[in-house]
């Protein structure tokens, strides 16, 4: 089960993370971000992580399941961190 939650936390940080202008300009064309695509990621965004939170939660109790949470979701927000500048597209940049 934690193998889930921390899926869903990625997915729902990384839906969050693009929900963002900036990171979602960097990571598609302007053409296809519209305020509508950021409320619905922003959506399914909290959604996930209250799904990790929740799964965290039932299968290994309030404070122990709360805890392993943080602790997935401040990991998974690292990676992204750190992988996203990396997987932007290279605007301007020369190799």
């Amino acid at each position: 089960m934690i193998v889930l939650a921390s899926v869903l936390v990625l997915c729902g940080s990384a839906a969050l993370c693009l929900a963002m202008k900036r990171h979602g300009l960097q990571m598609m064309p302007a053409r296809a971000y519209s305020p509508a695509l950021s409320l619905a990621l922003r959506v399914c965004g909290s959604a996930l992580l209250a799904g990790g939170a929740v799964i965290c939660a039932v299968t290994q109790g309030a404070g122990v399941g709360l805890t392993t949470f943080f602790g997935i979701f401040s990991m998974v927000i690292l990676l992204i961190a750190i992988s996203l500048p990396y997987l932007a597209p290279a605007k301007g940049r020369r190799r």
